[in-house]
C-alpha cells in the first residue's frame, strides 16, 4: 500500500474517486488506469486510458480527463491523480504520468500533480515533474 500520511483530505479524496472509477471502466486487455482531475472550482472530471496494443496505440486517462474538462468550460485546474487498477489482485496504485502527457499538461498551470515516489505519493507541480518544458 502506498503511503498517503501526508496529503490533505481533499487529495485522498481524489485518489479515493480515481480509484473506484478505475475498478468501474476496467476493461481486459484494454483499460486498466483511470484519472480524475480537479479544477479550481471544485468540479470534478474523470479520465480512462484506452490502449489498443495491436496498433500501439493509447489514449492516456490524463488527456481524457483534461478535454472533459476543457470541453465543459473548466479552463484553471488544480490537482490531478492517475491510478492503475490490478485486477488479479484486485490493487490500485498511484502511477505518474507518461511524458506526452506531461507535455499537454503543462499548459495548463498552476497544475498540481500527485506523484509516486517510491511507495510515497507525493504532491508536486507540474513544472517540477516537467522541467525545461517546449513551449
Amino acid at each position: 500500500m502506498q503511503d498517503i500520511s501526508n496529503l490533505k483530505k481533499e487529495d485522498i479524496a481524489l485518489i479515493e474517486q480515481a480509484k473506484q472509477h478505475a475498478q468501474q471502466s476496467f476493461k481486459p486487455k484494454l483499460t486498466s488506469m483511470a484519472a480524475v482531475l480537479r479544477t479550481k472550482s471544485g468540479k470534478t472530471f474523470t479520465g480512462i486510458n484506452v490502449k489498443y496494443k495491436k496498433i500501439w496505440k493509447c489514449s492516456c486517462a490524463e488527456r481524457m480527463a483534461i478535454a472533459k474538462a476543457i470541453e465543459a468550460g473548466e479552463m484553471e485546474f488544480d490537482t490531478i491523480v492517475t491510478v492503475k487498477y490490478e485486477d488479479e489482485d484486485d490493487t490500485y496504485s498511484v502511477v505518474n504520468m507518461c511524458g506526452e502527457c506531461r507535455q499537454y499538461a503543462i499548459f495548463h498551470l498552476p497544475l498540481n500533480v500527485l506523484c509516486s515516489d517510491g511507495n510515497k505519493i507525493v504532491p508536486a507541480s507540474i513544472e517540477e515533474i516537467l522541467p525545461y518544458a517546449y513551449s
